[in-house]
């Protein structure tokens, strides 16, 4: 079986949006990538995410008005056990997945999103 199980912070706007539920359903029943997939939201302040605790390594207080200085920030941020690696994002990495899904799915989201712990497609 191809199983995706993804776990992910319960944010409305990046993780719990409609397009990121289009993408998965459309991952499964369209592109038959994977038999099922699974994306668990934990309740806010619980999950312990390796991203949450580097997140708070970087110093949320430095005057960065340019994506150059949070690089800097970020890089700098971490010595041990190795320095963080920032990557830079060309806009040809990115797709927009949101007009793309229209032609398949409704625009407006059928189910309540706030109160879901986890979605589940198959």
């Amino acid at each position: 079986m191809r199983e995706l199980n993804i776990f992910c912070d319960s944010c409305l706007g990046q993780n719990k949006n409609i397009t990121v539920f289009r993408f998965c359903h459309f991952l499964v029943h369209v592109k038959k990538r994977f038999d099922r997939l699974w994306v668990t939201f934990p309740a806010r302040g619980h999950s312990y995410l390796k991203s949450d605790k580097n997140t708070g390594l970087v110093n949320q207080k430095a005057k960065c008005e340019l994506p150059d200085d949070w690089r800097f920030e970020i890089v700098n941020a971490r010595k041990k056990p190795e320095p963080f690696i920032v990557v830079d994002c060309k806009k040809e990495m990115f797709y927009g997945w949101g007009e793309f899904l229209n032609g398949y799915y409704r625009r407006k989201c059928p189910f309540a999103q706030r109160s879901i712990a986890q979605y589940h497609v198959n």
